[in-house]
């Protein structure tokens, strides 16, 4: 993963797992990640918003436009074109950043979380699938 100003630019044969905290009272004054494929940001990759409405709809479009917390799992993959076990395990790593941050952060509020996973198997970062989970 590569720095694109505040959001991450996935290479070409990338696959991911991001997690979308809504109504989070947490800022990020810019893009920060790890040697190991673990980031966060305040912003989703250029022209994803567009490229991710067929997959995630136009309720879920609105929602990310105005989120401002993304966690990030990334890795190369041989076949990124497949949704296989390499995106449940970066679907893991990305869960386990969440909770780590959770830990560390006093208060760490946050809407409904949108889980989403997919690929840049193309030149074009694409979501396979998404999941959202309410507020408990």
């Amino acid at each position: 993963m590569t720095r694109n100003g505040i959001s991450p630019a996935l290479e070409l044969g990338q696959k991911f797992a991001c997690l979308a905290l809504p109504e989070s009272r947490v800022t990020v004054s810019s893009f920060m990640d790890s040697d190991d494929g673990l980031a966060i940001s305040q912003s989703l990759p250029a022209d994803a918003l567009s490229t991710w409405q067929d997959n995630i709809g136009r309720f879920h479009q609105q929602e990310l436009s105005e989120t401002s917390l993304f966690l990030w799992a990334t890795r190369i993959s041989r076949k990124p074109e497949i949704l296989d076990e390499e995106n449940e395990t970066l679907k893991t790593r990305v869960y386990r950043l969440y909770l780590g941050i959770r830990l560390a952060v006093p208060y760490l509020a946050n809407g409904r979380i949108t889980s989403m996973t997919g690929a840049n198997s193309d030149g074009t970062v694409r979501v396979r699938s998404s999941t959202s989970y309410h507020r408990t």
